[in-house]
């Protein structure tokens, strides 16, 4: 976990805010530091890490799980993510993914708002 704070901390810090949630999520996926709960901890982090930067969260819906868990194991299959958590793959589509998922949650909100008010 200390190498981690470390990343975000130095090297993570040029990343676009998408990028470091990105990353961040993964880290603690492949960290995996709880016996149960990693991904809702990964996905909290990353909504934390977006939110902090003035961007929406993301929800991860029932019908989109499948998808989001392949895309993880695609980051994973040409890495060495047990041995070494924080070496992260390719995280383009993800990134891409997690970035859609934000603008539908913005303009969730605005339809919300514009029902409401």
């Amino acid at each position: 976990m200390n190498e981690l704070k470390d990343k975000y901390e130095h090297e993570w810090r040029e990343l676009t805010a998408f990028e470091r949630a990105v990353r961040l999520h993964m880290a603690v996926i492949n960290i995996y530091p709880f016996s149960d709960g990693n991904g809702r901890v990964a996905r909290l982090i990353m909504n934390y890490e977006l939110i902090k930067n003035s961007y929406p969260p993301v929800n991860i819906s029932e019908s989109q799980k499948l998808s989001y868990y392949s895309v993880i194991e695609e980051i994973n299959i040409n890495t060495d993510y047990k041995n070494k958590p924080l070496e992260i793959g390719d995280i383009t589509v993800f990134n891409d993914t997690i970035q859609q998922l934000s603008v539908m949650t913005f303009k969730n909100m605005q339809k919300y708002y514009k029902e409401k008010f």
